[in-house]
């Protein structure tokens, strides 16, 4: 909060947002603290739970991610240890996936997989009914509880 070095990354990983205390991780005066931390070409990219197995929690992130920045993107791969799991990234100036290049020797990723991953299937899109989470309406923990409850 009370930084003034602008970043050209920031990438946040924190626990998922099953509490009241945690939920504040993920609310928009958050997100707004952070966006005033990125340089003018600058991207934050946040984990985001899982959209399979907490969807509504998910969406309820991008859609937040989304209020706070003047351009967001959502994806999500296949985590050996967590499945299904999904990220946002957040950034002030366009997000060009067409544009994505992978310039040294992997494993798994290709081109092709990363670009792929920016695709959510039918059943795990965006729900109608989201709500932003916000300091003072925590909407998150009950997403998010409600989501991990039917596992």
């Amino acid at each position: 909060k009370n930084d003034n070095a602008l970043y050209d990354l920031i990438i946040v990983d924190l626990p998922d947002p099953r509490t009241t205390q945690l939920s504040n991780l993920y609310n928009k005066q958050f997100y707004d603290l952070v966006r005033k931390r990125l340089s003018r070409t600058g991207i934050m990219v946040t984990q985001a739970t899982s959209p399979f197995f907490a969807n509504k929690a998910f969406w309820c992130i991008a859609k937040t991610v989304e209020s706070s920045f003047p351009y967001s993107s959502q994806f999500h791969i296949n985590v050996m240890s967590f499945g299904d799991w999904g990220f946002v990234i957040g950034s002030n100036i366009p997000i060009k996936i067409d544009n994505i290049s992978i310039n040294v020797d992997t494993k798994f990723l290709t081109k092709q997989i990363a670009q792929n991953s920016f695709v959510f299937e039918k059943d795990i899109t965006e729900p109608a009914d989201i709500t932003i989470n916000t300091l003072f309406n925590p909407v998150i923990v009950e997403y998010y509880k409600q989501s991990w409850s039917n596992w």
